[in-house]
């Protein structure tokens, strides 16, 4: 009868250690998985930040220039954002986006800022991208910066 008894025990000690590596396995597997969502939702947060026809430079008859955002528009759309956050926060969640011209003069644009209180994880994205100046017809060369909170 004792030898059952201490048959069992070893066999739900085992059972035990065989669940608790289980579960650290499973939580390291979706620790890394949250890594790689945080990084997918910065990139699809980047490309809708980049595609939105508020920013997006034309040559006329509304061709779009690929990675080109307008200054004016820029300007203008910091405020559109300011003024209705939740539409935008719909399209961009928790992020904050700025836009960087580094030539010929560096100026930098906070285009959209959304924070996550206690937001430990903050992966972000940079585009190079054109900044057209419509009154004098240049391109000037900037970063377009997505820091998605997690």
């Amino acid at each position: 009868m004792t030898e059952t008894i201490a048959i069992l025990v070893i066999f739900f000690i085992l059972v035990m250690f065989g669940f608790l590596f289980y579960a650290q396995f499973e939580r390291s597997s979706i620790d890394e998985k949250k890594v790689v969502f945080a990084g997918e939702k910065a990139i699809s947060v980047s490309l809708h930040a980049l595609l939105l026809p508020e920013l997006r430079c034309g040559k006329g008859d509304n061709v779009p220039i690929k990675d080109c955002i307008d200054l004016y528009k820029l300007v203008i759309s910091k405020q559109k954002m300011a003024d209705e956050p939740d539409y935008y926060f719909d399209i961009l969640g928790f992020a904050n986006i700025t836009v960087q011209q580094y030539y010929p003069t560096q100026k930098i644009w906070v285009l959209y800022d959304h924070p996550l209180e206690n937001a430990p994880r903050r992966p972000r994205t940079s585009i190079p991208v054109a900044l057209f100046d419509p009154v004098t017809k240049t391109y000037t060369y900037g970063v377009l910066t997505v820091a998605v909170y997690t």
